[in-house]
Formats: C-alpha cells, structure tokens, sequence
C-alpha cells in the first residue's frame, strides 16, 4: 500500500466531490453532511489521504460519543458500575473510495479509529474494558 496520512477533516482543503464508496447514504455524508456535524460537535471527522496526492479524500471515518444503556452491558463490566447509561466512543461512519478499495486502508482506518478511542478513553467519561487491550 502507498503511504498514506490519516488528519482531520479540514472542509477547505479535502476535495470530496468525487468520493464514492459504493454506498450513496456514505458518499453523501462525506459530500454534504460533514461539515454541519462538525459545526454542532456531533462528531470529529477523519480522512486518509495519499501522501502524494494530500487533498483527495481516500477513506474516511467518524467518531461520536454516545451511550449504552445498562441492560445492554456485559455482566462482567456492568457490576463495577451504576445502573445508568455507559457512555462510549462510537465509529460511526467508516468507508473507503472504491478506487482505494482492497488495499488494507479500511484496516488502517479502524487501527487509527480504535488508537483515537484508546486515547480519548484515557479521559474521564469513558468506560474501558480491561483486559481488552483496546
């Protein structure tokens, strides 16, 4: 695989006209929807770049925080907390053009996605499970 760079989203400078990915509700997101996430928080939005070509748009992922209820937590992590919501870093959105497609980059997205995770759940707020190694 060539080498790529994985940066946030800047709106002026990523082209992303001609992403496709395969999936219309994925392009449109990238294309028309992105940047009104970003202005309202709703999301921090992250783009793989070609180091040789930096302002194409390659693939591209989403993280968000959200929250499970506490029903839906496994036994073993739901008796250390309370009984409420657990909140967690959510990959909304991950996808790769076609022309990038079976090269490893939705590998290296989600390596990329699970680190920022890592970091950000290193923060007070979020819940991470032991012995998970992520």
């Amino acid at each position: 695989m060539a080498e790529i760079c994985v940066e946030p989203l800047d709106p002026a400078k990523h082209h992303r006209a001609d992403f496709d990915c395969g999936k219309p509700a994925l392009n449109e997101f990238l294309r028309t929807l992105v940047t009104q996430y970003e202005k309202r928080r709703l999301g921090k939005t992250f783009v793989a770049v070609w180091a040789d070509s930096p302002d194409t748009v390659a693939a591209y992922y989403t993280l968000a925080a959200g929250a499970v209820a506490f029903g839906n937590v496994p036994q073993e992590i739901a008796r250390k907390l309370p009984r409420h919501p657990v909140p967690v870093i959510l990959l909304a959105r991950l996808a790769v053009d076609r022309s990038a497609q079976a090269q490893g980059l939705g590998k290296a997205l989600l390596v990329d996605a699970l680190q920022r995770a890592l970091g950000i759940s290193q923060t007070p707020g979020c819940v991470r499970r032991r012995g998970s190694g992520h």
